[in-house]
């Protein structure tokens, strides 16, 4: 059915609305395909099972920025040379979008996360490229305010044929849902407010001081929002002060600075970090001079919740998330758009939630959490209800997208179009310093993965099959079939990922204003 789907659709124009939605840090074992008592994710299962449900779908790299650069292109981040969020894709290739438009399609973007604003380059062939954040401390968007944004850009569209790409990234640390927000977190200096700002996102925190003579008193409030503060699930295990320092124009012996008694230092590579289990701390400044003497305070400050309490949290916002796109696609049924319409959609890379090691986040790592996403198609002719079990990959996104439209690939896309039939893959992951913790490579040869690092101390390899459980994190393979499959993907893999780490380009000065974007997104610290 694919194959004739695919045919039927070259020969024609293509269908009046493409949509492709990319769900940003969205694990595939988080959704529940139920069409029965689902009150997680009953919206996207209603969509799988209106469409093509891809069930081995893998992301190429943990990271924002280089996954959705491979969907755009068809190509992995070292052909690209995009490694981490703090490079730029300045691609000398077309994108799909640039295809697309070409062939008449006027096309749009909303995106919901600082990592793809139009600085870093994904915006090349769109016609329009909503950001609209709320303000430079804020690089990020909930699903509602993409919905907004969407509406509204969709409307100004209605009845032209179109692309559009909408980017949610709701299950994004910190984990925190629109209802779990509203507590405040505020600086205070000798009882002036100088900071504030929601309690639940991370505050990036660099002020200019005057430390007056004599006694001072810095205040550092963390108001908990009442459903997370109330909600018998949760628990706060303790507010974070990442990066902190609180440096002065002075000798040493002008100044004393006596933090919290309950606050615990860590060094971490070359910064020190603070945790206490207090909400409210409260840092004391002796000047004894009699002089103001100028000073710096900066971190990071957030929230961290249990690792149990992460992982309910986590399923909130893709709760929460999920709502949303149902209600995106209420809206496009009102607009008499939806029959009209054909998806595209894929996560751009999973997270971990404490399975490795208690590792919270996503890209220092390719375990079978950081890489199986979600990914479906659906609308037109494609075939309903069905499950492929194939191994697919950011790879197939822009040859399926261009499928869809009517337009041969170009000979650069590594990728085929999910709409027709295909090998399964042989897939190739990879993450990379400084954003991960080091180099590491993966080869998915189904059922069987293998991870490298060409950098590691004493063992540098792991060993998996993703077929055994949901988290494939324990090596477990054996027998005559697997020892044989473990030599094959050596060979293919330590020689290629000692050449990329080899030839890898270094990041580049970043300026300010971008620097402190990623950091207020936890991306550098």
């Amino acid at each position: 059915m694919g194959v004739m789907w695919a045919c039927k659709t070259r020969s024609s124009d293509g269908p009046r609305y493409i949509f492709l939605i990319t769900l940003d840090t969205t694990r595939a074992d988080c959704m529940n395909w139920c069409l029965q008592d689902n009150d997680l994710t009953p919206n996207l299962a209603k969509l799988a099972s209106e469409g093509i449900n891809f069930v081995n779908a893998y992301a190429l790299i943990p990271i924002t920025l280089p996954s959705h650069a491979a969907m755009f292109y068809s190509l992995p981040p070292h052909v690209l040379k995009i490694y981490n969020n703090t490079q730029r894709a300045d691609i000398p290739l077309q994108s799909v979008a640039e295809l697309l438009e070409k062939k008449g399609y006027r096309t749009g973007a909303v995106i919901s996360l600082g990592t793809l604003e139009a600085y870093w380059g994904l915006d090349k062939g769109f016609d329009d490229y909503v950001e609209n954040f709320r303000d430079e401390s804020i690089w990020f968007k909930t699903a509602e305010d993409v919905n907004r944004d969407a509406f509204e850009l969709i409307s100004k569209n209605v009845g032209k044929q179109s692309f559009f790409w909408i980017h949610y990234s709701d299950p994004h640390e910190p984990y925190f849902p629109p209802p779990y927000r509203g507590g405040r977190f505020t600086v205070g200096v000798n009882q002036i407010e100088k900071i504030s700002a929601g309690s639940t996102e991370i505050t990036h925190v660099d002020l200019n001081l005057q430390i007056n003579p004599g006694k001072n008193i810095i205040e550092i409030l963390t108001e908990l929002p009442l459903r997370l503060a109330e909600d018998p699930r949760l628990k706060i295990e303790y507010i974070n002060f990442e990066g902190f320092s609180l440096q002065h124009q002075s000798d040493s012996q002008d100044i004393d600075i006596v933090l919290p008694v309950d606050w615990e230092k860590k060094e971490v590579k070359d910064r020190v970090e603070y945790s206490t289990p207090m909400v409210n701390s409260s840092i004391t400044v002796f000047n004894k001079t009699s002089r103001e003497i100028p000073a710096q305070l900066k971190f990071s400050h957030k929230i961290i919740p249990s690792v149990p309490s992460m992982r309910i949290l986590y399923k909130e916002e893709i709760r929460y998330m999920d709502f949303h796109i149902g209600e995106l696609m209420d809206f496009l049924k009102a607009e008499g758009i939806f029959e009209q319409s054909t998806f595209v959609l894929m996560g751009d890379h999973g997270e971990g939630l404490g399975e490795f090691h208690g590792h919270i986040g996503h890209i220092d790592y390719l375990y079978k959490p950081y890489s199986h996403v979600p990914m479906m198609i659906w609308g037109g002719e494609i075939p309903r209800g069905v499950i492929n079990e194939r191994v697919v990959s950011n790879f197939n996104i822009a040859p399926t997208l261009l499928e869809i439209a009517g337009i041969t690939s170009p000979e650069y896309m590594r990728g085929n179009s999910l709409t027709g039939s295909m090998p399964g893959e042989r897939l190739l992951l990879e993450t990379y310093s400084p954003e991960a913790v080091m180099d590491s490579f993966a080869v998915i040869d189904y059922p069987f993965q293998l991870i490298y690092y060409p950098s590691a101390l004493g063992k540098n390899w792991g060993f998996f099959r993703l077929d055994r459980d949901q988290i494939s994190i324990e090596e477990n393979p054996e027998g005559a079939e697997t020892e044989e499959r473990f030599k094959a993907m050596m060979e293919y893999l330590k020689p290629l990922a000692n050449k990329l780490t080899a030839v890898k380009r270094d990041n580049p000065q970043l300026p300010k204003r971008a620097e402190e974007m990623l950091k207020s997104l936890g991306y550098i610290k």
